[in-house]
Parts: structure tokens; sequence; C-alpha cells
């Protein structure tokens, strides 16, 4: 919910900034909006009072106390804050967040059915459960109702797995982060070692990368390649630093980043579209070892005790 709020404060936001208002004159037009819903009305009302109050625009999204900003989007706009203009920023969380969101209703389409299926167990299991004490003593003493547990043991874990795989494809490597933020500053006309410098907070809660690419700065000045600093941080593979490398020697450091960008996102629109195709057989997998489970540990003793049907 508080995602899709931050959503919708940046879509408005970078349309009004895209329309060569002010930061300060685009609030002001959201707060008097009649269309701007309540929650989003007093979050704008907050950053646009702290803002007269002469804090930075990124201090107070961080410390806002009505939406939690995601870290990767703080260090975005922390790195913009440097340059005065936000619409970039915006414009990569609107891109993200309705990426995002495409995503999960394209899930909730497909799971529709085995969900219902699943659903089905389940009410089968409680109302096996509420009849239980018409069954027999020894019966219930055979353990039959240890299916259940195994069962819904299994549909927890496959769950959490689902739902950890699904944040996991939307989670932005730090690589994607720190070259985003390199290429603003370089866009801004700042010298490769400024612009390192100031990309490097990016890795503030890696403090070790960040530590490399800082001592490297003093070796770009006695003939230390660019590439090298690349290199040394371990976060790129061999083909992206081969990538990076063709495009520094030509001068254009911004065309390689671009190029890096773009693989990055094929393989994590692959990835998307590998995860979109295996959830509903994935989810209809999981409704039959749900029921196979109740059937082998809670059904079949059950049905053996009166006159070993099975």
């Amino acid at each position: 919910m508080a995602a899709n709020l931050f959503y919708i404060f940046c879509s408005n936001l970078l349309g009004f900034l895209q329309g060569k208002f002010s930061l300060q004159e685009s609030l002001e037009i959201m707060i008097s909006h009649e269309a701007t819903g309540k929650k989003i009305k007093n979050f704008t009302s907050y950053i646009l009072s702290e803002l007269e109050k002469g804090s930075p625009f990124t201090t107070i999204l961080i410390a806002n106390p009505y939406i939690l900003i995601k870290k990767q989007y703080q260090l975005l706009f922390y790195s913009e804050e440097k340059t005065g203009d936000y619409k970039k920023s915006l414009d990569y969380v609107c891109k993200s967040e309705k990426e995002k969101n495409e995503t999960i209703e394209e899930v909730i389409k497909l799971s529709l059915y085995p969900l219902f299926i699943i659903l089905l167990c389940i009410f089968g299991s409680i109302a096996f459960i509420f009849y239980s004490k018409d069954f027999p003593v020894y019966v219930q003493q055979a353990s039959v109702f240890s299916g259940i547990a195994y069962a819904n043991i299994f549909l927890v874990f496959f769950l959490l797995l689902f739902a950890f795989s699904f944040y996991m494809l939307h989670k932005k490597p730090i690589k994607n982060i720190f070259l985003i933020c390199l290429d603003f500053f370089l866009a801004q006309s700042f010298d490769f070692t400024t612009a390192l410098e100031y990309a490097s907070y990016v890795f503030d809660d890696k403090k070790n990368i960040r530590q490399i690419v800082l001592d490297s700065l003093s070796g770009l000045s006695l003939g230390l390649e660019l590439s090298t600093v690349f290199d040394k941080t371990g976060l790129f593979t061999k083909s992206e630093i081969k990538n990076l490398e063709l495009y520094i020697c030509k001068g254009n450091l911004r065309g390689g980043i671009d190029i890096v960008l773009k693989e990055l996102e094929r393989k994590a629109q692959k990835n998307k579209d590998i995860f979109i195709s295996l959830v509903e057989p994935s989810l209809i997998i999981c409704a039959g070892i749900y029921f196979l489970l109740i059937v082998i540990h809670s059904l079949l003793p059950y049905l053996t005790f009166y006159g070993g049907l099975l």
C-alpha cells in the first residue's frame, strides 16, 4: 500500500516537474488539487513544510512519518540532490513500481485457479478436523490427522518461498543503482573522480566496496584505468567490464553505462518472464502435493479402517 502511495506521489510530481513547475510549485498544486488522496496530501504537505524550513529533500523523504521509502530510492534521490534535478529518480521510481504492479496483476490472474483448488483442500481439512470427534478412538490414535499438519507446513513453506522469489525478482542489484547514480553526475558534467566519489555513497551498507572505490580515486590521477575500479568492486561480470572498458577507450563512459544497464534490464525481464511462466504450474503442483499429503496420511488410514476399502 505504501509503495503504491509513493508511486502515485512520484508520478504526479514528475508530471508537474516535466511541465516546468518548480519543486515547491508542484507540491503546492498537488496539495490544492481535489483529486489528491488524503494520505498523499498529508505526505505532500509534510514535505512542503519541511522544505520551507530549509531541510534537504532526501532527508525529508527518509524521515517522513507517512510512507516508508525503499533504501534504493533514497540513494537515488540523495545522488540527484547534488545536481538539483529529481526527474530521473522520479522516472526510475515510476517505472520500477509500475513494472512491479503489472507483475502482481499477472501473478494474481494466473494464480486464481490453483489457489481455488488449494482453498478447497484447506476447507476440506477444516471439515475433516471438525467431524473428527465422531471417529472411533483408535482411528484418532492412528495419527490420521498428521497429513493435515504435514500439508499445511508444506503450504506455508511453499508460500514463503514464492514470496521470497517475488521479492528477489524486483530487488534491483546495487550495481544498477551505482551505475544510474554515476550516470547522473556524468550527465551534469562532473569529472570522473568527483562522479565516482559521489556515486560511491550508494554503498553505504557495503563499506568495504565503498572504500575500494574511494581508495582508487587517487590512483586515477596516477594512471589507474577506470575499468580497473569497476573490476575491483567485484560487482561486475567480465562481459560488463569489457563493455565499460570499450566505451571508456572511446571517451564515452556514459555510453558504456547505458549498454550495461540495458543488458541488466534485459536479464531482469527474462527472469520475470520465466517467473511468470512458472507461477501457474508451480501452484498447481503445490495444490497436488497438498492434497496428496492429506490423502496419504489422513484419508487412507480412515478408509482402511472402514472395511479395508483401499
